[in-house]
Parts: structure tokens; C-alpha cells; sequence
């Protein structure tokens, strides 16, 4: 269940028992964090490599006090001027369903001034061959841009809450130890707006002042 990648070097360069140490250390993987450096460690190996044969180990604070995790994900991109727009809904479900994080349309301006979409693709790297065959298939692209973006996301958790309105899902993310943020299910709320025929807009504002009054522990 962890990420792996290859190299051009014709050697090995992590052990198991060093993969296996890794794989119960670590709770996140990418780029070193901005930190307030403490000390470094060096460990150096006897093969000769192309590149510094150094295990590095850093040690420091996090000067960023918010809880977020660090995701490297896969960006696809393809610009378009020449498919029906009755497609897209329909495409935009196949990359739902097949694991896309995101999927967003763009108006642009492409070649010979023609107004076109760029589809935008955000993705887990085990999905993204899945994702270039829907793109092929579902449009007329010919060419598909594909590249590496960190994502920094808040942790998040569902819980459910019995309003007024009945049964209500809210997706509660935690900034830090004292600051969270709270966001309501819309199919939800939708529902319970139609069912009470009520304005959506209500259903958001008092099951946000619902959570407030009677879960003051969860959101300092």
C-alpha cells in the first residue's frame, strides 16, 4: 500500500528490512516539509552509485501549526474544440466512477481562435491508466498532458447528526488542535429541503448552528 518508483540505477537501493522500517515509521510520503531545521544525520554506504550513496535523516519543527496531509498525485490535462457538449456530463461520471479525485472543465482559447474545454483530470498514480483510456474512448483528443502535483489536504471525518430535519451527514475537517471546519452534506440537505419544503440555504444555516450549540467539544 505505499507508493514506489524506479530509477535509471542498475542497483538496488532500499533493502526490505530498510522498506519494511520505512513502512512503519512513516505516516506520509513527498517533499521534505517547511521546518525549523533541529539537526541532520548522515549514514553513508560502501557501493558506489552515480549519486551519493547517503542515507539523510532531518530533524525539526513544523512551522505550519495546520494538521494537513501531504498527497502526490498525477494532473492529466487535454484541450478540446471539437467534441459534442452533450458529452461531458457523461464523461465527467466514467472519471467519477473510475476513482478521479476531480474533474473540472475550463473555457479556453485554442488554435485558429477557436473556443474550446480543457478537461482537467486530478488522480491517484494506481488509477491513472484507467483514467487516459476513458479520455481516449469518451472524447476526440488525440493527446493527453500528464504531470506530478502535490495536493495538501485537511484530515477530515463524517459524522451524522439528528436535526430538525432528520438525519444529517457533515463532513467536519480539523485545521489544528483548536480550529475545525464544518460543511454539510448537500444531498442531504437537499433532501430535507424538499421534504419540508424549506429554502436549501435554511438547512445549511441551522444544521451548522445545530452542530455548534450541541457539539461544542468537537469544534473549539
Amino acid at each position: 500500500g505505499l507508493p514506489v518508483y524506479g530509477t535509471d540505477i542498475q542497483a538496488e537501493l532500499v533493502t526490505p528490512t530498510g522498506a519494511a522500517i520505512i513502512s512503519q515509521l512513516s505516516t506520509a510520503f513527498g517533499p521534505a516539509p517547511a521546518m525549523e531545521l533541529e539537526t541532520t544525520g548522515y549514514g553513508a554506504g560502501n557501493r558506489d552509485l552515480p549519486i551519493p550513496n547517503l542515507l539523510r535523516i532531518l530533524i525539526g519543527r513544523s512551522k505550519d501549526q495546520t494538521r494537513a496531509d501531504l498527497e502526490q498525485l498525477t494532473m492529466l490535462e487535454t484541450n478540446l474544440d471539437d467534441l459534442n457538449p452533450e458529452i461531458y456530463p457523461y464523461l465527467m461520471d466514467r472519471l467519477f466512477e473510475a476513482g478521479a479525485l476531480d474533474v473540472v472543465l475550463l473555457p479556453i482559447q485554442m488554435k485558429k481562435n477557436r473556443p474550446g474545454t480543457q478537461v482537467q483530470v486530478l488522480a491517484k498514480g494506481s488509477d491513472v491508466g484507467i483514467h487516459k483510456s476513458i479520455l481516449f474512448q469518451e472524447t476526440t483528443t488525440l493527446g493527453i498532458r500528464e504531470y506530478q502535483v502535490n495536493r495538501v489536504s485537511l484530515p477530515r471525518k463524517i459524522q451524522e447528526l439528528n436535526t430538525a430535519y432528520g438525519k444529517i451527514r457533515v463532513k467536519i475537517a480539523e485545521i489544528n488542535d483548536h480550529q475545525k471546519k464544518v460543511s454539510p452534506e448537500y444531498e442531504d440537505c437537499a433532501r430535507a429541503a424538499k421534504e419540508f419544503q424549506v429554502p436549501l440555504q435554511l438547512v445549511y444555516r441551522e444544521v451548522i448552528d445545530f452542530f455548534n450549540k450541541n457539539h461544542s467539544e468537537t469544534l473549539r
